[in-house]
């Protein structure tokens, strides 16, 4: 395949949320991260197709999920919608019967762009705590290919 020509046409959050811990359980989100063990970070991407468009859309989910006395409080909660505008689109996406696939190696670049963007706004928000909760680093190809296996056929994101 030869390179693709794209853009980001917008990064936008569809959710924001940062649920105040300290008004519902006493709890200051400062003590919570100093125990970095108990924060689990929950990460998923969903692309979405327009056709119409000629765009792709990564669709990131993120939640910091902590453990508190056999509960699992939700500290933070992220969606955020990457949407690129792809110059030659019949090149990497595959419309037939109603069946999408995406080429996985341009898929994998799309994703590798969204997290990235999706860290960025998660370390704006959270403000002076963005070096305690941020995305973990990940390697892209094994993110997109081990979470998303039962997609991938034959080097397509079927979507």
């Amino acid at each position: 395949m030869s390179a693709t020509k794209f853009s980001i046409k917008e990064v936008r959050a569809v959710n924001s949320d940062y649920s105040d811990l300290e008004y519902y359980h006493g709890l200051s989100l400062e003590e919570l991260i100093d125990d970095q063990n108990e924060v689990k970070v929950q990460l998923d991407f969903n692309p979405e197709i327009d056709e119409d468009s000629s765009s792709i859309s990564i669709f990131i989910h993120c939640r910091y999920v902590y453990k508190y006395k056999e509960k699992k409080l939700e500290v933070l909660h992220f969606d955020i919608l990457n949407t690129f505008t792809i110059e030659d689109f019949k090149t990497v996406v595959s419309i037939n019967k109603s069946k999408e696939s995406i080429d996985l190696d341009f898929l994998i670049t799309l994703v590798s762009i969204s997290v990235s963007n999706s860290r960025g706004f998660i370390s704006a928000k959270v403000g002076y705590l963005k070096n305690k909760l941020v995305l973990p680093i990940m390697v892209p190809d094994k993110f997109v290919r081990e979470f998303k296996k039962k997609n991938i056929k034959r080097g397509r994101y079927i979507v």
